[in-house]
């Protein structure tokens, strides 16, 4: 068997490929052509190949280029292949100098052809494994050894996809992290530390694996274990195993006798000659804040008891046991060559699922992949840059410059003449990102910035270290702020940009000490400024109608050169190198920020002395950090950001994703709306609050839900964007797992009163992409897919669209501005927008339609055939019943498959409960004690009859609680004896109940799970004897729970039509029986004699209805009451309504004989296919389309 630790053997690695590849592997040793003087290859052989798996090739290729060229190297292998026509190919690479080789898969990936998606032998892309001797190789053995023999070519791809080492690392990771902070809790004396200097052990824990995996990469590169008189960069790979067993074997506590030194004296303390006397060797400064020691913490008297075990131990699962299964690599991968291996860019990944909120979400993902990262970042920087010099250079030079890596500047006069003006402006250029996450997009705008900055350097006169490391720091020191509400998040964004930093320059030497973020990323709830209502300084929320004027909390001059000091201070910060100035100048921030806050405290009208002195204590702590801050003062922790440049030029970031529901949980909710006015999903108010701490002409990126497009909620946030100037508009591919759609929109901050052009990129709708789902695929392929459609602009389906028609749209909805919806707009817009505006008020709820029926019935006596209307004029209805405790009211009538599943699932339901809660229920029904299985528990429910059942359900339910089976668990089964027949119901029974004790279940409309069309057959009844009806009427609205909803009762019983609240392509409207219905089977009936309700079903099935609620009322999967209420109904003449009336017959017909089983399902779909698309032709006649 081979091993990979060996330095690599063609024979023994030809055998193998005998074991890992099919049976079909045809060998070969065939050389293959390449030129004598090629630069980066010496021979090339072609080994095998496998039918198999779509004709891959096998080929061995001997370098005779250094490794540090990989990926020159790799686009070399793409040549070979080209040239030989080979479309797939397994390639070994190796040179007879290095100990070293890889092991790559090339392969085609997902292409565009046309405006469809289709696998093509092109855009190839390199996954490779490092192999040989000092490599790890536990991912490489696992996946390609122990795995055994590839099945197919899928199966081939899957070995080599980055994801396995991604989903394999980061479940180390959280096993890591979940171990450490439980030990340490565990711990008395460890715990008892922690209190005394109020540490928490969790974060304790997230910084020591963070410090540690950062100290991987530095060994990657050779800077530790360096010997007192040589150079780093000689260091060896496996030092801190080496330490590790050094103090192992002279029985000492790694972590106090060797980690605290290390870390605190050595990497984040100046040394002379770098050399450290405690450990014996070189430690490069490394600074920053990385390696501080916490407040309180005497690290040289403090004695923790972390065990060696925390680090290894015999299980080989410590820190370093764990680290040292994969190979850390300090290139971060690119889009067509990717290591399979631990980079900067797949930390990200992994720290961002690391968040509190994501481990609570069973580590669901909302990392941002790279492409979308980078196009925002180099669309946003395009926008600035020509905003600054349009006056020099035209908007496609400047992108050309910023989007094409190949740009070459000596080639281009226009911009060595602009040169030194470019890159001041990018040197001062201030970049925020207020929800900043992991960093991705703060990693995203460094390495671009730095990029394009070196580009430069020929052309500009500046004296400084012009290299790509300087341009990094430089902008990560000067350019780069950021604030999250998680303080894990606010120290993984550092450890990211610190982690870019340092992998890009091999020479220690020509490194500083790390930038010190302690005031550029900052924790802190972005969207709030107040401490116990205090408004902590000047506020950005000026416009608030409920804060005080400025005169009222702003004190004297003296708040304003307090600022300035404040910013002069932070400014000196930034710039100094010494750990020891930089102690001492972060504590007098810290003071001139309390003083700031004390000096507008009391200044403030309703001051009180004795609340201040109480809070001041736990106000210098929130300042520090060591205690998270609910509020963020922007003006005052990025003083010089507003004194000096006015505010911020760029704001970018993906804002979190939690809506109103979640929101209405928070305690500051109230706060919110103090500040902003209204309550909203938290996407919207950081929207408000980028233009807000956005600088006058500033620009902002976000990628958002897309709801904003279309939902009425968003209205205010649509007319904000377009108040403003909206550069472009891009609906995207879903870009995260399990996430709702997403737009990217970017916005110049500019009073627009007058009309403008700006781009929609429909990125959304290219082809067949809106079918592909992102968990069919594997992410990386999904990542391939993003990146050819946010990088391959000639398909990105541009559209200069004006800002007029979203002005005059209803509720100036977003749509995509298509061919068809362009006429829309022309067409039925205007005249619906009259009507909407004119009656929306007295048809948006059903209090109001009540309130209004003399003016909804004088508006439909007026109405004429061919007369455009909304649906709400012409209808009435509504939300119905919600009992709060289905069980008890409702059952499932005998014989259909709703009451089939009961019968199975009440008997599983109670064995479940008997076991749980024995005890409390036997004590109650010794009868049941005997039920000590599941068969017996069926046999006796079978045994005792129906009614007996419900009251051994009701029962328990009171004992144990209503949810105890499951929330709204049906467990009664109607016979046809219980029920009564609408038809014979009085009008007084219909309100009051029925007194007749025999038959009290009338039908009742639950909506219907599977989404019929046309017709459906409800198969559930609830109960409505007087004593129910009365519990209904006298108990609704109250608060607590178990309380009903008694809504729009005089519509029960009434027969019109319905839908299903969720859809997929086209809405799923029924016609409705007489019935009690609930909420979720919103119902209407027309109340125009010219309207049949079978009309308005057909209506809205329709393709053309179903991409209109889309594109102008609701782009979400629902479709809600007020959605329908804005449909635009042409009231049709006899002979169209006829028509329509004939399609809905036909298919209630087929409906029901394939309910009778005299047809199959085939038959049933092929039938309503045809009808429905007759259906579809029609309305679009109708409607002038």
């Amino acid at each position: 068997m081979i091993n990979f630790h060996e330095k690599y053997d063609r024979k023994k690695f030809n055998n193998f490929l005998k074991d890992f590849l099919p049976e079909d592997l045809s060998e070969s040793d065939q050389k293959l052509q390449i030129d004598d003087k090629d630069d980066y290859f010496k021979n090339v052989s072609l080994l095998a190949s496998v039918k198999s798996l779509d004709d891959i090739v096998i080929l061995e290729v001997e370098r005779s280029r250094a490794e540090k060229t990989r990926l020159n190297i790799t686009k070399r292998l793409f040549e070979l292949l080209d040239t030989h026509n080979y479309s797939r190919a397994l390639v070994v690479t190796f040179s007879k100098n290095e100990s070293h080789y890889r092991f790559s898969l090339i392969t085609s990936d997902l292409n565009w052809v046309g405006t469809k998606v289709n696998k093509e032998f092109s855009n190839p892309k390199r996954l490779s494994f490092l192999l040989g001797v000092g490599s790890k190789v536990h991912t490489a053995t696992k996946h390609l050894i122990q795995q055994g023999k590839v099945i197919d070519f899928k199966d081939l791809y899957s070995r080599f996809n980055i994801e396995i080492i991604n989903d394999e690392f980061y479940q180390h990771y959280k096993n890591l992290y979940n171990n450490l902070t439980n030990n340490l809790s565990k711990d008395k004396e460890f715990s008892t530390f922690a209190k005394k200097i109020n540490l928490e052990i969790g974060h304790f824990a997230k910084r020591l694996l963070g410090q540690i995996v950062f100290c991987y990469f530095l060994q990657k590169k050779g800077w530790l274990g360096v010997e007192k008189d040589k150079s780093f960069g000689t260091g060896k790979n496996s030092f801190l195993r080496n330490k590790f067993e050094e103090y192992k074997k002279n029985n000492k506590n790694f972590f106090n006798y060797f980690l605290e030194f290390f870390f605190y004296k050595g990497l984040n303390d100046q040394n002379e000659n770098d050399f450290v006397k405690e450990i014996n060797c070189r430690v490069p400064y490394v600074g920053g804040g990385l390696f501080e020691y916490y407040e309180g913490y005497d690290w040289e008297k403090e004695i923790l008891n972390i065990p060696n075990t925390t680090f290894s131990n015999s299980n080989n699962n410590g820190i370093l046991d764990i680290f040292e299964l994969y190979n850390f690599t300090i290139d971060e991968n690119e889009t067509i060559d990717v290591e399979i291996s631990i980079d900067p860019e797949m930390l990200g990944r992994v720290f961002e699922n690391l968040l509190d909120e994501n481990i609570r979400k069973k580590g669901g993902s909302f990392y941002t992949p790279r492409s979308i990262v980078n196009y925002m970042c180099e669309d946003v920087l395009i926008n600035h840059l020509f905003n600054e010099i349009k006056d020099k250079l035209s908007f496609l030079e400047i992108s050309n410059f910023i989007k094409n890596q190949k740009f070459d500047i000596s080639k281009s006069k226009a911009f060595q003449n602009n040169a030194i003006s470019i890159d001041h402006i990018l040197e001062n250029i201030k970049i925020c990102d207020p929800a900043i996450g992991s960093g991705a997009f703060a990693v995203g705008i460094v390495n671009l910035i730095s990029r394009l900055r070196a580009s430069l350097k020929k052309f500009t006169d500046k004296k400084y270290k012009n290299t790509s490391y300087y341009f990094k720091r430089d902008c990560i020191q000067n350019s780069i702020y950021g604030v999250d509400i998680d303080s894990s998040a606010v120290e993984i964004a550092k450890l990211r940009l610190w982690l870019s930093l340092i992998v890009d320059e091999a020479d220690y030497i020509k490194t500083e000490a790390l930038p010190n973020l302690d005031f550029k990323i900052i924790q802190g709830n972005s969207l709030l400024e107040t401490f116990k209502n205090f408004k902590l300084g000047e506020t950005i929320f000026k416009d608030s109608k409920k804060m005080a004027s400025l005169e009222d909390y702003l004190g004297d001059e003296s708040t304003y050169s307090l600022l300035k000091e404040l910013a002069e201070l932070q400014s000196i910060f930034f710039k100094t190198t010494s750990y020891n100035k930089k102690k001492k100048l972060k504590e007098e921030i810290q003071k001139k920020i309390f003083e700031v806050f004390k000096v507008n405290i009391e200044a403030r009208k309703d001051f009180n002395k004795i609340e201040i002195d109480e809070s001041e204590i736990e106000l210098n702590r929130l300042i520090s950090g060591k205690k998270d801050r609910n509020f963020f003062p922007w003006k005052i922790f990025f003083s010089e950001v507003f004194l000096k440049n006015n505010g911020f030029d760029i704001v970018i970031g993906n804002p979190p994703y939690i809506g109103v529901v979640e929101i209405s949980k928070f305690t500051w909710r109230e706060n919110l709306k103090e500040n902003f006015g209204f309550v909203d999903d938290l996407y919207s108010h950081f929207t408000f609050l980028a233009l807000l701490i956005c600088k006058d002409n500033g620009l902002i990126s976000f990628i958002t839900s897309d709801t904003f497009m279309t939902l009425q909620t968003k209205h205010n946030l649509r007319k904000k964007i377009l108040e403003n100037k909206l550069l472009s508009l891009a609906p995207t591919p879903k870009a995260f797992s399990a996430m709702v759609d997403t737009c990217i929109f970017s916005i110049q901050k500019k009073n627009c009163n007058k009309n403008y052009k700006f781009n929609f990129l429909d990125l959304k709708n290219l082809g067949n992409l809106s079918e592909i789902s992102v968990d069919k695929m594997g992410r990386t392929e999904w990542e391939i897919l993003l990146n050819q459609v946010f990088v391959d602009t000639e398909f990105q389906n541009i559209t200069i669209t004006d800002s007029e028609i979203y002005n005059n749209s209803l509720n100036n909805v977003f749509y995509v501005p298509n061919k068809i919806n362009l006429k829309i707009g022309k067409t039925i817009i205007p005249p619906i927008k009259i009507i909407y505006d004119k009656y929306w008020e007295a048809i948006k709820t059903s209090t109001a339609i009540s309130k209004n029926t003399e003016i909804i019935e004088k508006y439909n006596l007026k109405l004429k055939e061919n007369d455009l209307t909304l649906l709400g004029l012409v209808t009435n209805g509504g939300q119905g019943l919600a009992t709060a405790n289905n069980g008890d009211f409702i059952g499932c009538i005998e014989g259909s498959n709703e009451a089939n599943r009961v019968l199975i699932q009440r008997s599983r339901k109670i064995f479940s409960v008997l076991r749980d809660h024995k005890k409390k229920i036997f004590k109650k029904f010794p009868e049941l004690e005997k039920l000590d299985n599941l068969k017996k528990t069926e046999a006796y429910l079978l045994k005792i009859g129906e009614k007996n059942v419900r009251k051994i359900f009701y029962s328990i339910k009171e004992l144990l609680g209503r949810d105890i089976f499951g929330q709204g668990f049906l467990y009664r089964i109607i016979s046809k004896n219980e029920i009564m027949e609408i038809s014979k119901m009085t009008s007084e029974e219909k309100k009051q109940g029925i007194e007749i004790k025999e038959k009290i279940y009338v039908k009742y409309d639950k909506g219907d799970k599977e989404g019929n069309r046309w017709i459906f057959e409800t198969p559930y009844y609830i109960k409505w004897d007087t004593k129910t009806v009365s519990w209904f009427q006298d108990n609704s609205g109250k608060k607590g729970s178990g309380m009903p909803a008694l809504r729009n009762k005089d519509f029960f019983f009434k027969s019109g039509f319905c839908w299903s609240d969720v859809h997929t392509i086209y809405l799923k409207s029924r016609l409705k029986e007489e019935s009690v219905h609930d909420v979720t089977s919103m119902s209407l009936s027309s109340i125009n004699s010219k309207i049949d309700n079978r009309y308005l079903v057909c209506l809205i099935n329709s393709k053309f209805i179903a991409e209109y609620q889309e594109n102008f009322l609701n782009n979400t999967s629902h479709f809600q009451i007020n959605d329908a209420r804005k449909l635009p109904i042409i009231v049709p003449k006899k002979e169209i309504s006829n028509k329509f009336i004939d399609i809905f017959d036909r298919t209630k017909n087929i409906k029901n004989a394939f309910y009778k089983n005299e047809i199959s399902f085939e038959q049933h779909s092929d039938a309503l296919s045809k009808i429905e698309k007759e259906n579809d032709l029609l309305v679009e006649k109708i409607y002038g389309f």
